[in-house]
């Protein structure tokens, strides 16, 4: 179906009619996307009217409706208006203030999850849509069947009857007969189907040799809602003086009724293949309907092409119009979405209350100080679907401390990581064990330079330490619409380019396995704000002893927008750390408390503001201490 809204500009005055089609069968919600330019001077006031159809179809309806709206008798409607892009904005339209304002606090940035992971969970549920249409179509089908029976050993029946008559009890029969279909037919055009169904049916009992009053009764069953009935009805039809196209068309409008799209969209393509001047421009549009729902873009647009070149009916021109420019800008939507390369940047600033992470009782040393860091990161993704994803990922991060005093020495500096890496993530979306699941692949390069030398200072004197290669696997699984489980894996191998011959025991070169869950409860439909509970146990199989470790992490997250469009998430863990054959025995516990503002100013920018907390407990002093962290930042992205 469709419906209309008008747009008024409050400040111009100006106003245009938005026609939107249904996103499906009885739906009730209904979408549009149109490009509306006013003046190229100001911005544009909206307002939102939703107006009776019949009012479009008088005598300047315009005029009509402006006039409503001054004086005060037309209501504007609430609305919910979102930047998309940097060229759109999307209007949500609700039925009273509470509703948009509930849409309003819904909105909000959520990057607690990989967004492949929610458009997993959409290709899942149309798959699922999918499979449950397809067990309905096999019930269907298999009624048909008993109805189709039943319904021929009655007409067997009234036939055997009617060969008792002799022939002028026949003529009568057949006298009323045709009576009743009259009056069903003066009932059909007065759009009473109820009323029109009775005398159809009476009329098939009285003469069931013609078995034309078949094909009324099959329309009239399709416009009483009793689809299945109706195509039984219309294939008792066949044979008679019945147009076998019109049988098609309505049988085809029949299975589409039932979402037997498939067998619909054959028999509307059959009708229009036959050019007939009514039925095929209406096949055309329904089948480019159906393609529109299956998301058959190019296909679709090609039967509304065809609507709209052979149709005589203005109001299906408008609709296929309408279907036409949402499907222009769904591919332009498409086309932005496939941009191969993508660029981030970031920059910020933060206090740390213990840069070398040491017991302040035994620092020899200021441990406080300010840190400023850059990141840098751009991706190549050749090859993106529905199901599949591939990019080639070059980042780059570092960080430059200086003392509280701003003054940059060997000690503070020495513990600045400058790190390289290179990563090829691979997606796969789509369905496992009945569940929405996305699959990710991710191997990579590593490479971290710090200033270990004591006679050297500044970042220039940063010298390579270690150089990694890792696979990561995630597997995320939409166990049901607000419930997301993640389980991870992740293969490390470094190498230490430490100088530890004089102490083997040191020896960083490692093979590191981490095994990672991460469940995620997401509190309402739009997944702006969730809770998340996260699990990661490694083992670090290190060449020195003393750098040999088990760990095991606990965390528990909650994510919510908040005031001013901005998003807020907060992590409270605990770790516990055993250095099995360490020399001293060492043991590690910890607590960390985090808390993120992030705040997107448009698409490209977005400002951050955290604070961190953390308290590490050991048997041995050095390794026990306690800092804080505040920090500052501002990311920018782009894909072009």
């Amino acid at each position: 179906e469709a419906a209309s809204l008008l747009f008024r500009d409050s400040g111009s005055g100006r106003m245009a009619r938005i026609q939107m089609q249904e996103t499906g069968p009885d739906t009730a919600q209904f979408v549009g996307s149109y490009r509306i330019e006013f003046r190229a001077d100001s911005d544009v006031l909206p307002e939102i009217y939703l107006v009776p159809q019949q009012m479009f179809d008088s005598v300047e309806p315009m005029k009509k409706i402006d006039s409503l709206i001054r004086d005060g008798l037309l209501l504007r409607k609430p609305f919910f208006l979102r930047q998309v892009s940097n060229t759109v904005q999307a209007i949500s339209v609700y039925d009273n203030r509470e509703q948009a304002l509930k849409a309003y606090q819904d909105y909000r940035n959520n990057r607690a999850l990989d967004p492949a992971a929610l458009d997993a969970q959409r290709i899942a549920n149309l798959q699922a849509q999918n499979s449950k249409w397809t067990e309905k179509n096999q019930a269907h089908a298999s009624e048909r069947l008993s109805m189709e029976e039943i319904e021929r050993q009655k007409l067997a029946e009234l036939q055997k009857q009617q060969n008792l008559l002799n022939e002028a009890q026949k003529l009568e029969r057949q006298g009323k007969a045709k009576a009743l279909g009259e009056e069903g037919m003066a009932l059909y055009k007065q759009e009473k189907y109820l009323e029109a169904e009775k005398k159809f049916v009476e009329a098939t009992e009285l003469d069931p040799e013609n078995t034309s009053y078949y094909f009324q009764y099959g329309v009239t069953l399709y416009k009483n809602e009793k689809y299945n009935r109706s195509l039984v009805a219309l294939k008792m039809a066949k044979g008679s003086d019945a147009n076998p196209l019109e049988l098609q068309y309505f049988a085809a409008l029949n299975h589409m009724k039932l979402k037997e799209y498939d067998t619909s969209l054959k028999q509307f393509n059959y009708v229009q293949s036959k050019k007939d001047p009514v039925l095929s421009p209406s096949s055309a549009f329904f089948a480019g309907v159906i393609l529109f729902q299956k998301e058959s873009y190019k296909l679709a647009k090609s039967s509304f092409e065809f609507t709209l070149d052979n149709s005589k009916d203005p109001k299906m021109d408008q609709q296929a119009e309408a279907y036409i420019e949402q499907i222009a800008n769904i591919e332009s939507f498409l086309q932005q979405k496939s941009k191969k390369f993508i660029v981030g940047l970031s920059a910020g600033l933060m206090y740390d209350s213990n840069i070398l992470n040491q017991a302040a009782a035994n620092a020899q040393t200021s441990l406080n100080g300010y840190r400023m860091s850059y990141a840098a990161n751009f991706e190549y993704r050749p090859f993106y679907t529905e199901k599949h994803e591939f990019s080639i990922i070059t980042s780059l991060s570092d960080i430059y401390s200086v003392t509280q005093n701003f003054q940059a020495t060997r000690d503070i500096q020495g513990t600045d990581p400058l790190t390289l890496s290179l990563t090829t993530p691979y997606k796969f979306k789509g369905l496992a064990f009945e569940k929405a699941y996305e699959f990710a692949a991710t191997p990579g390069f590593e490479s971290s330079y710090m200033n270990i030398d004591d006679s050297k200072s500044g970042v220039g004197a940063r010298e390579q330490i270690v150089s990694s290669i890792f696979l990561r696997l995630d597997n995320t699984f939409a166990l049901s619409e607000d419930w997301f489980s993640t389980y991870s894996a992740e293969l490390r191998s470094d190498s230490s380019k430490i100088d530890t011959t004089t102490t083997p025991d040191e020896d960083q070169t490692a093979s590191k396995v981490s095994l990672t869950t991460l469940q995620t409860w997401f509190k309402d439909k739009k997944k702006t704000e969730s809770l998340a509970a996260d699990a990661t146990l490694t083992n670090n199989a290190a060449k020195g002893i003393n750098q040999k470790f088990v760990r095991l992490d606990l965390g528990i997250s909650d994510n919510r927008p908040i005031f001013w469009a901005a998003n807020l998430s907060s992590r409270l863990g605990v770790f516990m750390c055993n250095y099995p054959d360490s020399s001293t025995s060492r043991k590690d516990n910890g607590l960390n408390l985090s808390s993120s503002l992030r705040k997107s100013f448009n698409e490209k920018w977005a400002g951050n503001l955290g604070f961190n907390f953390s308290k590490n407990t050991s048997n041995i002093s050095d390794n026990t201490y306690d800092k804080y962290t505040l920090s500052l930042g501002l990311s920018y992205s782009n894909a072009f």
